[in-house]
């Protein structure tokens, strides 16, 4: 009985410790290498997606990119990565699991929210830019021979073209003025078809520029990049407690294989000392073999991360001699192993830093430990790259250095996608010439200059006379050609410092810097006038263009860049009005004056609507009778804050302008009301009063006389 107890208590111990042995294997290589480079790899596809997503949009906002292909493209991708995340490895831990299975949720409904807003910005920028080119034909179609109509029309055009590139609140209200006066006409003369055609359109560019714009921010902020960003933080974290939950059943593991090993050796602790010496060899043995199994399985994860990094890795000896590569390195720098292994890292060098740069970077190094940084290398094949690079000291316990380890990442993608924005932010598309942007920063460094130098800064505004026909007649594409060309003249006319910038359309700003004489900007007149009259061949068609320029000079017109540009703008359409193919100077003093008396004119108008002017009647007396025969009715200003004030002082203000009549009404009015009055008590005089030229040689004068004294009918005719 005693043997088969213990035969079967041994068998039992052998089979609990085989099953838990198992287990702990089992536990122990439960996390997949290969499953977690692939879904690494599908995160890193995500995050590249959404980033080519954001620039297509952006660049199809922008006109850049002319179809959606790309766009659809990457959609597509998305839509399959959306899939693919949510295959989550399932060594992850309970906890971990969930929330990596939170946060792919969310991607996934934020993925289907952007997808939908993506096609809802397609529709909506495609309708806008349909309406924009009907746009432009009609704007061309629609001029007749009605003078003030064009004038609309064009001021319309011109109002729509720059809320288009500014909608700021300005560009706004006057786009609506421009509608209201068009919209006007349109209720005057409903038979001009094209016009309404004109107004609908422009109508529809209004509404969808700022729908597509209100689109593009809804897509750009929806914040699916940190969520890609948390989920690959939180993926990696759950993956670095999987592993080291198999970590810790690898100890397990190996603790148990060496109870076991005790528990033999307690076994056979009685047997003669040549088996005691066997089991103790055999103890020694275990240990070593345990500890070169935890050197092997450490070994083996540092050459797992090392060689599925996507960074590139390097490590040297203390020299700096290349001990080994990793293959991202190969990748990146297209050097193999057996071609660099030995030699030192300056084989890279680009040749764009100075010895200085490498002094630093070496000096950081040795006495912080590490440096990190923007460096430009070049491959094996002589291509210069951008790289962001990390290099770290290794030191022993003697506080010696043993080691460097540089761990690094091409960048040119960043890089490209970073002057791209800048491209799109501050030049012009079609010439690749500064907009208004950088034309306002140009403006301000030139001002500066002006000022330190004490020189004379000229701005020119430039608009071709004839243009938008041409564009009819020949084309966009032609008329780009023209632009293009016209822009590489005016190029001609400038020097080192000066700068030519285009707003759009067929509008130039030149900036002349270092004049002496306010008379020097002349001949850079001359030269922009020859440029653009010169010439021109479109399809075996010889053409010529004139231009209309307007000019201010700093620091004689001395104000701020906006006010300058403004200035120049004024200058030129003073140049339309004079006949076009000629150029008009700013003359601030002159503006200053009109301005001076707008704001007269303004003030009076005021005056009269707060009911500030008051009428005074001058008796008029027969000296030989000596008693009154008559009154004459004289205007004064009740002025709030100046008192009563003549009316020598504001009357020859307006005495040329349409609000003198409006007043002469006022006064009519007044002292109708006034005789009305004294008539019903019993008073009856003559009342003159003074009419102002203007208001005597109005068509509708006595009509309007008439019905003025018709309602007041108890008030004698003859008296007034």
């Amino acid at each position: 009985m005693t043997n088969k107890h213990s035969f079967f208590y041994t068998s039992s111990l052998i089979i609990i410790t085989f099953i838990v042995l198992s287990w702990l294997f089992i536990q122990s290589n439960s996390v997949s290498e290969q499953e977690h480079i692939n879904y690494t790899s599908i995160l890193h596809q995500l995050r590249q997606t959404e980033a080519n997503i954001n620039s297509e949009i952006l660049a199809n906002r922008i006109n850049i990119s002319r179809n959606y292909d790309a766009l659809a493209i990457n959609v597509n991708r998305l839509k399959l990565i959306n899939k693919s995340i949510a295959n989550i490895p399932s060594s992850l831990l309970a906890h971990d699991f969930e929330q990596v299975h939170l946060i792919v949720d969310k991607i996934q409904k934020t993925n289907i929210i952007k997808i939908q807003l993506i096609e809802s910005f397609k529709r909506k920028n495609t309708i806008l830019n349909n309406s924009l080119h009907y746009f432009y034909f009609l704007a061309q179609s629609s001029l007749s021979n009605d003078k003030q109509l064009n004038s609309e029309i064009e001021q319309y055009v011109s109002n729509l073209m720059f809320f288009i590139y500014e909608s700021d609140k300005k560009r706004i209200r006057k786009l609506n003025q421009s509608q209201i006066k068009l919209q006007t006409i349109l209720n005057k003369h409903p038979e001009y078809q094209k016009i309404n055609n004109l107004h609908k359109h422009g109508s529809i560019i209004q509404q969808y520029k700022i729908n597509v714009s209100q689109q593009l921010q809804k897509i750009l902020a929806l914040h699916s990049i940190e969520e890609n960003n948390e989920l690959i933080h939180l993926y990696t974290l759950g993956h670095a407690n999987a592993f080291n939950q198999a970590k810790y059943y690898r100890i397990l593991l190996y603790t148990l294989a060496l109870l076991l090993t005790l528990y033999l050796a307690y076994t056979f602790i009685n047997l003669d000392s040549i088996e005691l010496s066997l089991d103790i060899a055999n103890k020694k043995v275990t240990q070593h073999y345990s500890a070169q199994k935890k050197a092997e399985d450490l070994l083996k994860l540092h050459d797992t991360a090392f060689n599925s990094s996507h960074e590139g890795m390097s490590l040297t000896d203390a020299q700096g001699n290349i001990i080994t590569i990793n293959p991202a390195f190969t990748r990146i720098t297209g050097y193999a192993a057996d071609e660099v292994i030995g030699r030192n890292p300056r084989i890279l060098k680009s040749g764009r830093h100075k010895p200085d740069f490498y002094k630093k970077m070496w000096a950081t190094i040795n006495s912080s430990g590490n440096w990190r940084g923007e460096i430009w290398n070049k491959n094996k094949f002589g291509e210069i790259y951008p790289e962001l690079l990390s290099i770290t000291r290794v030191i022993n316990k003697d506080n010696k250095t043993t080691n460097y380890v540089a761990v690094f990442s091409d960048i040119t993608v960043i890089k490209k996608q970073q002057h791209q924005l800048e491209q799109m932010a501050f030049y012009d598309t079609l010439t690749n010439l500064p907009n208004r942007v950088l034309l306002l920063d140009r403006m301000a460094q030139s001002i500066s200059h002006a000022q330190l130098k004490e020189k004379i800064m000229a701005v020119y505004y430039l608009d071709l006379d004839g243009f938008k026909p041409l564009n009819d007649i020949y084309g966009h594409e032609a008329g780009d050609n023209v632009l293009l060309t016209i822009s590489e003249r005016l190029k001609s006319c400038l020097h080192s410092g000066d700068t030519l910038g285009r707003l759009g359309g067929d509008e130039f700003i030149v900036l002349i810097q270092n004049l002496e004489q306010n008379n020097e900007y002349l001949s850079v007149l001359k030269c922009l006038m020859n440029a653009v009259s010169e010439d021109i061949k479109i399809k075996n068609n010889t053409v010529n263009l004139t231009a209309s320029i307007g000019i201010t000079l700093y620091p004689f017109d001395n104000c701020d860049s906006d006010t300058l540009l403004r200035h120049a703008d004024h200058a030129m359409y003073q140049a339309k009005q004079n006949g076009k193919n000629c150029h008009y100077l700013f003359d601030p003093e002159k503006d200053s004056m009109i301005r001076s008396q707008q704001e007269h004119i303004t003030q009076i108008q005021q005056a009269i609507d707060n009911n500030e002017l008051v009428l005074f009647y001058q008796p008029k007396v027969n000296l030989r009778l000596g008693k009154v025969v008559g009154l004459e009715a004289l205007i004064r200003w009740q002025h709030p804050q100046r008192g009563l004030i003549p009316p020598l002082e504001f009357l020859p203000l307006i005495n040329d302008h349409e609000l003198i009549i409006a007043l002469g009404n006022f006064v009519i009015e007044q002292a109708l009301q006034q005789m009305s009055l004294w008539q019903t008590m019993g008073i009856e005089l003559k009342v003159s009063i003074n009419i102002a030229s203007k208001q005597l040689q109005q068509p509708d004068f006595v009509d309007n006389l008439k019905s003025k004294i018709n309602q007041y009918n108890n008030v004698n005719v003859n008296n007034f």
